[in-house]
């Protein structure tokens, strides 16, 4: 039986992964700092808040059908493991892409920039360097 730790790093690099892949869509809550996404009848929120060393914190809220919250957690939680997505040094920088990547679908961030940059006529700068 998987452990709770287990269960709640499958539950981050989860929700990473189907965001980035766009199979999650999220919404801006009344904070502007927080924003949910529904998964069956269960929603998960995810928010930046100060935390106790001075810098920032991840957290991820999760609420089952009725409303009730069941877990939250921040970053630290994870303290010194490696997540599997080889991409990241530590959860901190894998929740704040999270975040990050939540915000941006909320607001369609990127859809109005791409609405910006038609309307300048301009190409988007690719970032891959040609071999």
């Amino acid at each position: 039986m998987p452990s709770t730790s287990e269960r709640l790093r499958s539950l981050v690099e989860g929700l990473y992964a189907a965001t980035r892949n766009g199979n999650l869509s999220w919404e801006v809550t009344s904070d502007d700092r927080t924003f949910k996404t529904q998964i069956s009848n269960n929603r998960i929120e995810v928010n930046i808040e100060p935390g106790g060393n001075g810098s920032d914190d991840i957290r991820v809220t999760v609420y089952n059908s009725s409303g009730v919250q069941v877990d939250s957690f921040v970053d630290t939680y994870f303290n010194r493991m490696k997540p599997a997505n080889a991409d990241f040094d530590g959860y901190f920088s894998l929740m704040l892409s999270l975040y990050e990547s939540a915000r941006r679908n909320a607001t369609g961030a990127d859809r109005v920039l791409d609405e910006i940059i038609r309307s300048l006529g301009t190409p988007i700068v690719s970032d891959d360097v040609p071999f």
